[in-house]
């Protein structure tokens, strides 16, 4: 079985957690470059244009592959932005209801 929610290309024979009946299991690890909240929108814009750039590359998509991961990027800094605030919340919310503790 595989953790992302749609199969591996490179093992397609090979079904999802959620396939096998266990839709919520799981997690994905994602990367971000993040910036000082005060940075200007102009500088935010032109970070996340190159950074969109050299992900969409030949050589690291190649090389994303070779490592059977997935590329997901999201569609704008704010987009972003919104995405780690709920998932955090979600952790949190995780965390909280089974009273994990850190000894």
């Amino acid at each position: 079985m595989v953790v992302p929610s749609t199969r591996l290309a490179e093992l397609p024979q090979v079904p999802t957690l959620t396939e096998l009946g266990y839709p919520n299991v799981g997690t994905n690890a994602w990367q971000a470059l993040f910036a000082p909240v005060a940075t200007p929108k102009p500088i935010q814009d032109k970070l996340f244009a190159a950074v969109h750039k050299v992900m969409h590359s030949s050589d690291v998509q190649e090389r994303l592959q070779k490592g059977m991961m997935t590329l997901a990027l999201s569609n704008s800094p704010q987009e972003w932005t919104d995405s780690v605030r709920q998932q955090t919340q979600q952790w949190a919310e995780v965390v909280r209801g089974n009273q994990v503790k850190i000894d």
